[in-house]
């Protein structure tokens, strides 16, 4: 069977999501296996004890800190950065795969205009929402965390932490709530057409 223009589309569209899909999964191995390997020579002592910084910045986490020795602060510094890349990690493989899925129900269908294909978009836009709420109560442990007598006190160590809430994530969840409200429509209309057929 000869595929069309729009299967043809919707292929390479597959391809390229399914190259993103297979990209996110191995960045965040990679990723763990790198923090891994440190944590486990920080633990055995094998790290040089020369001066040490980490600033990591992220809409809402920004940490900066300065010290001749990483102590007892490195813990608390991998433990929020290791809480928020993990659910920024589950949050992109879980928007590719509802993209991934909505693309395959077109392929399979021949249109996007399909009831799961709504709730697939609306759970994107709920976990755009999902990262402004996460980058908040990551900001709020990290405030937590850093308040603490036993941090805020060490000596050589200069620690700043913000608490934020990103703003555009939450414009492009609306912007894909009314994608979700578009395919809806075009739901209804797709079976009144059927209906009358």
């Amino acid at each position: 069977m000869k595929q069309t223009g729009n299967d043809n589309q919707i292929s390479l569209f597959e391809k390229a999501i399914k190259t993103i899909w297979y990209f996110i999964w191995g960045a965040g191995i990679l990723a763990i296996l790198f923090i891994a390997g440190f944590l486990i020579l920080r633990e055995k002592g094998s790290l040089p004890p020369g001066h040490g910084g980490l600033e990591f910045t992220a809409p809402g986490l920004k940490l900066t800190a300065d010290t001749k020795l990483f102590t007892n602060v490195s813990r608390y510094i991998y433990t929020v950065l290791g809480i928020h890349l993990l659910a920024v990690w589950i949050l992109l493989l879980f928007s590719v795969r509802q993209l991934l899925l909505i693309l395959e129900s077109m392929r399979k269908s021949g249109t996007p205009f399909q009831w799961e294909n709504v709730g697939r978009v609306k759970q994107i836009a709920y976990s755009f929402f999902s990262y402004s709420l996460l980058v908040l109560l990551t900001g709020f442990i990290q405030q937590a965390l850093f308040q603490r007598p036993a941090v805020s006190s060490l000596d050589g160590i200069e620690l700043t932490s913000s608490v934020a809430f990103p703003l555009w994530p939450v414009v492009c969840g609306i912007f894909i709530l009314a994608i979700a409200r578009i395919f809806r429509l075009g739901f209804q209309l797709q079976q009144d057409h059927d209906s009358i057929i």
